[in-house]
């Protein structure tokens, strides 16, 4: 399991917690939600499905956001499909 399933985080933010603010405009939602996507995906060593957890969503949605993102990485965390120009590295 990685480092994000069993960490302990507060849920709530301080009131004066402005780190969400690039100068004097908000970030767009989306803008915070894709990096946080990338982020929980880079710790969880690139599982679609650990980050999937820890984000509390499921697995067709985490793809469907990787998709979204232009992340391609391989299904069910096998290997990385062989090209097929090459049958006999099957």
């Amino acid at each position: 399991m990685c480092e994000l399933c069993t960490a302990n985080y507060s849920n709530t933010f301080a009131d004066d917690d402005l780190s969400i603010f690039i100068g004097r405009s908000p970030i767009k939602l989306q803008m915070l939600e894709d990096e946080y996507i990338k982020r929980v995906l880079k710790l969880c060593g690139n599982s679609p499905l650990k980050a999937a957890v820890v984000l509390g969503i499921g697995k067709t949605s985490i793809y469907r956001h990787l998709n979204r993102l232009g992340i391609c990485l391989p299904r069910w965390g096998g290997p990385t499909p062989v090209a097929l120009s090459n049958p006999s590295a099957l």
